[in-house]
């Protein structure tokens, strides 16, 4: 017997929605990135001019195809050339213009699963073009999965010896029998988990990196900066840092910083990072802060404007803390950075370092700088600037001359195909059909 066959309409409906809707899957993941995407492309002057040619494109169908394109289709034709516009240009703007950055966000892992294969059989019918059908099965497999959990709600997918990890270190792993429809498997598909259960000190930090939209950096203004700041600080200049593996997963960050040239004790690095790890586990989530202590080999304080210039002011809940020493512990001057509209937080900040006098003790630096952090906003506390501050910023945010053109291409082509479908249709036997069925009642 025949296998049922896609019509070629129906082949163009699966293609234009994979053309929408795939390449919101990344960009789906990450929560405010959709919203502020559509800030971005409905700013934008070319995108409406895009979408009126789609929308004039379905009249002119319309006026050639009167007979086979009917009105009840025409609506179809709008919303598909409009959103494949929308989809076409958050893409480029999200992947040309600069905007997509990558913030890390902290917490700790409460608990971590692993869910067994197991084999499900499937019962469908398979069609011949005539309407004959025949009930057919096949074997469906799930492999397995390993995940653990946030206490800000992280879900992250890890291997086998990552779950073990946490098996072996909380130490009470349980089993969680579950009951799958059509499972055919025996003896599998269950779940297992552990959860911690130890004290604030032996939490797990995790350091788990975001992509979010930053207006900041991709307008066209800062693009066009004569900059120069970073002239004569390049051996100074260190890459922003990114997460890396432990045995837990890729969840840790290297919170101190130390530039060239200068000696700074690993006890002291070490000591500071795994504080603000584990202070990081409470407060990253309460106050949405990623805290950064960036050691720089000058007297200069000039240094700040370099780093501002090559970091572009850190992420959006980045504090991060610029101490310029050239003979550790001392403190030669200090600069904070941060995406805050409170000036009197960093100015305090600043201060309570200065007073410190020295870095020799790092508990007390730990302390000064967390407690400053910790307070409400109406106390000089920590308030992150939220990103919609920024929005003034957005028509400046721009994508390459030859995006546009190929937004214009692709919108037009899928707008052909989109039409094409709906001549080549079914929709009019379809509403005579309804309609008789109508009658007959």
């Amino acid at each position: 017997m025949a296998r049922s066959r896609l019509s070629p309409s129906q082949m163009v409906g699966i293609f234009v929605l994979a053309v929408i809707f795939i390449p919101f899957i990344t960009i789906l993941s990450e929560p405010g990135v959709v919203k502020k995407l559509y800030v971005i492309v409905s700013h934008n002057v070319a995108f409406w001019i895009v979408a009126f040619l789609s929308i004039v494109f379905g009249f002119y169908r319309k006026y050639t195809n009167p007979e086979k394109y009917t009105w009840l289709e025409f609506p179809f034709q709008v919303l598909a050339g409009i959103a494949t516009v929308y989809t076409i240009y958050s893409v480029f703007f999200f992947t040309t213009s600069n905007i997509a950055d990558v913030e890390v966000w902290n917490s700790y892992t409460k608990k971590a699963e692993y869910y067994e294969k197991w084999t499900e059989e499937v019962t469908y019918q398979d069609c011949d073009s005539e309407g004959h059908c025949t009930t057919k099965t096949r074997t469906v497999y799930h492999p397995p999965e390993w995940y653990f959990y946030t206490q800000t709600g992280e879900k992250i997918s890890v291997n086998r010896n990552i779950y073990r990890s946490y098996v072996n270190y909380f130490a009470n792993e349980k089993k969680k029998n579950l009951f799958h429809a059509n499972q055919v498997s025996i003896g599998d598909g269950d779940m297992f988990y552990t959860v911690f259960n130890k004290q604030y000190k032996d939490r797990v930090a995790t350091a788990i990196e975001h992509d979010y939209v930053n207006y900041l950096k991709g307008t066209e203004t800062l693009h066009k900066r004569t900059g120069g700041n970073t002239l004569g600080f390049e051996d100074l200049l260190m890459k922003y840092p990114r997460t890396y593996k432990s045995i837990y997963g890729k969840i840790n960050l290297d919170r101190v910083l130390v530039s060239k040239g200068l000696s700074v004790p690993n006890k002291w690095v070490n000591e500071v990072d795994k504080s603000l790890d584990l202070v990081l586990t409470d407060l990253g989530e309460k106050k949405q802060v990623n805290i950064l202590v960036y050691l720089v080999n000058t007297n200069d304080q000039s240094f700040t404007q370099a780093l501002e210039e090559s970091w572009i002011n850190g992420k959006k809940n980045d504090v991060i803390v610029l101490i310029g020493t050239t003979s550790f512990p001392d403190i030669s001057w200090v600069s904070v950075l941060a995406w805050t509209e409170n000036e009197e937080f960093k100015i305090v900040l600043r201060d309570n370092i200065v007073d410190l006098e020295d870095l020799s003790d790092s508990n007390k630096f730990v302390e000064t700088v967390v407690s400053q952090i910790s307070l409400p906003g109406e106390k000089g506390g920590y308030v992150r600037m939220p990103m919609s501050k920024l929005q003034y910023l957005v028509s400046d945010i721009t994508i390459p001359w030859w995006a546009n053109i190929l937004v214009v291409v692709l919108s037009m082509f899928l707008s052909w195909l989109v039409s094409w479908a709906l001549i080549n249709n079914e929709i009019q036997n379809w509403r005579k059909r309804w309609l008789s069925g109508l009658l007959e009642l």
